[in-house]
């Protein structure tokens, strides 16, 4: 169909194609994982393709997991001068007894869901503070 509209000089078809294309690569470019890997024992955000101590310790969010005691997930209002919302955070309580965010966003079926994963996965306890 798209190909047929080129060779009688409609490129709108051939040109969604481009678009679709050119947004998957800036996607695949600037999506990061979030990831808990026990078998090096760290956890950070960033590409899932890591393997190494070495390769992770250069990023900015990352951490040991033998210092997680728990998992939190809280509850933010945000408000901005174009709208108000809800944002959900997950959390990884510290041996020290700190906070480290580890993720955000929108949905509190997604975040309560990862939580208790994350949680599980890790053998430490789950709190959260969501309405």
């Amino acid at each position: 169909m798209f190909l047929v509209g080129a060779v009688n000089g409609d490129f709108s078809g051939v040109l969604l194609i481009i678009a679709i294309a050119f947004s998957s690569v800036i996607f695949w470019f600037k999506h990061k994982s979030a990831v808990v890997d026990k078998k090096i024992g760290w956890y950070w955000i960033g590409s899932n393709k890591l393997a190494k101590v070495s390769e992770v310790q250069h990023l900015k969010k990352k951490g040991q997991i033998s210092r997680i005691v728990a998992v939190q997930v809280l509850e933010d209002y945000v408000t901005t001068s174009d709208s108000d919302y809800y944002c959900y955070e997950l959390n990884f309580i510290i041996k020290n007894g700190m906070r480290r965010n580890f993720m955000r966003h929108g949905g509190r079926v997604d975040i309560r869901r990862d939580g208790k994963k994350v949680a599980k996965f890790l053998g430490v306890p789950y709190f959260e503070n969501i309405s």
